[in-house]
């Protein structure tokens, strides 16, 4: 029952993709990355790789990489820091869509980036490609979202996992003796501030940027305006289809919280995180000036 308004928009949406195979089943695919040779074809593989990229990023490489993230930050940023650990319970709110954000801005902001590069185009695009440059970039920006999005959620699911980990910090210690104020950070949070500039607000910016210059574009080619409409329809939704594409992911991660919570706390404590934080602030009454 957790999952049902979630399952429900995943089913709902699986239908949508497999009509575009009988809605343009002879139009030939513009990628190399695609089995069936037609746009169509090429949307429902998308789609389902999609979904799988976000289960295998999302789970499998979090368990890879958390322990290479806590062993970084307790050694690299945190050499003068104190750890321990916090309780914290698993919701009983699904709370996936808001965290596809994430891998989707990520895949998006990459995928903005590599579309302009010559070489990656070469890669992605069948050879006596004639659509022009603004359309080479839309069709190599497509193509890269699977890929895009498996590793975006593999970047962020270390960090959810050390988040539900509860695993703090305080450089009480380090700021002994100094005019700096005491922290407390987790160190999920530390990993979510850096990985969150890109992902933010300057990506959706950026974006909507291109979609208007492809629409520019497809109102120069074709004057009745019918491309530019289609375009305009779906393409501004991108960025909520990045995110219901991956809860799969999401979902794969809230089923398995415990025993990641048990797998990050095993390696905490092999790295001497075997307590809760000894409180960090004094609290004094009846402070005066």
């Amino acid at each position: 029952m957790k999952y049902k308004k979630t399952l429900i928009l995943l089913f709902l949406s699986l239908p949508l993709v497999i009509i575009q195979l009988f809605i343009l089943p002879n139009v030939s695919s513009f990628t190399n990355f695609n089995i069936i040779d037609t746009i169509g074809g090429f949307i429902v593989f998308t789609y389902l790789f999609i979904l799988l990229a976000s289960i295998i990023g999302g789970l499998f490489v979090g368990y890879a990489l958390s322990p290479l993230f806590l062993f970084v930050h307790k050694k690299v940023i945190g050499i003068k820091m104190e750890y321990g650990l916090q309780d914290k319970n698993q919701s009983n709110k699904f709370k996936g869509v808001l965290k596809g954000f994430f891998p989707g801005f990520f895949a998006m902001n990459i995928g903005l980036l590599l579309m302009t590069d010559p070489v990656i185009q070469a890669i992605v695009l069948k050879p006596g490609f004639l659509g022009g440059e603004i359309m080479a970039q839309l069709v190599t920006f497509a193509a890269l979202l699977p890929i895009l999005i498996g590793i975006g959620t593999g970047i962020f699911s270390p960090v959810w996992f050390l988040l539900d980990a509860g695993i703090v910090y305080t450089n009480k210690k380090k700021v002994e003796g100094t005019s700096y104020p005491t922290e407390v950070r987790s160190v999920g949070g530390w990993y979510m501030y850096l990985l969150k500039g890109y992902a933010g607000i300057t990506v959706i910016l950026a974006f909507y940027t291109f979609i208007a210059a492809i629409i520019q574009s497809e109102v120069t080619a074709n004057p009745d305006l019918t491309g530019s409409i289609l375009i305009l329809a779906l393409w501004p939704f991108m960025p909520i289809l990045m995110a219901l594409m991956a809860l799969p992911g999401m979902i794969a991660l809230d089923m398995t919280f415990d025993h990641r919570k048990k797998y990050v706390r095993n390696i905490a404590n092999r790295l001497g995180i075997n307590g809760p934080l000894e409180e960090p602030f004094e609290f004094r009454e009846n402070l005066k000036g």
